[in-house]
């Protein structure tokens, strides 16, 4: 595997470029264009993509590992069966984008736009979606257990037979969501009761 360390590099377009099987080790970029490059089985490793267009870019079977994706376009690009450990992805964008088979562990994904992608079945425990929207995502059979969904949106979710336990939901409308055979802990019970106007004595 071909591989980079320590590099920098600033406002460059490395558009339709092969990065398949290269390794990134603590590397930065910096308003970098990758639109429709090969990342197909690259790793990253603490790395820093900050402002970058990762916009139809194929990155099949690549794997992560405690690189920041800080606000970054992946729309339309392909993440199937990608894995994301202990990434922070604060503010990036995934329209269009292919998410099927995705792993994340751990890691920041606050103030992404997540909206319509189906997370369904998968492992996201102490993910933090801060702020993040994932408007009518399917959420489906979800292990979200003690994930930050602090003034997540959520308006059209799928939830069923999610597990909530001890997840972090202040500033989430649990009023207006179907919880039907959503698992929740008891304090998150008695905030749906009061969220319901019920008085909790």
């Amino acid at each position: 595997m071909n591989r980079e360390s320590n590099r920098v590099w600033v406002d460059q377009s490395f558009d339709e470029t092969d990065w398949a099987e290269k390794e990134l080790v603590g590397c930065r970029f910096v308003r970098c264009r990758f639109q429709g490059a090969d990342w197909r089985e690259a790793e990253t490793r603490g790395c820093v993509f900050e402002g970058c267009d990762f916009r139809h870019v194929k990155l099949n079977g690549s794997q992560h590992q405690g690189t920041a994706f800080l606000n970054s376009s992946f729309s339309f690009a392909n993440l199937y069966v990608t894995r994301w450990v202990e990434c922070k992805m604060t503010g990036s964008t995934f329209e269009e984008a292919n998410l099927a088979g995705i792993t994340l562990a751990g890691g920041d994904w606050s103030y992404t736009l997540l909206r319509h992608h189906s997370f369904k079945g998968c492992d996201l425990r102490g993910v933090s979606f801060q702020e993040a929207d994932l408007t009518e995502c399917d959420l489906r059979d979800t292990d979200l257990q003690e994930a930050n969904l602090t003034y997540t949106l959520l308006s059209g979710a799928q939830l069923k037979g999610a597990d909530l336990h001890g997840a972090e939901l202040e500033g989430v409308d649990l009023v207006h969501l179907d919880l039907t055979d959503v698992r929740i802990d008891w304090f998150q019970a008695v905030s749906f009761a009061r969220a319901h106007g019920l008085k909790v004595e």
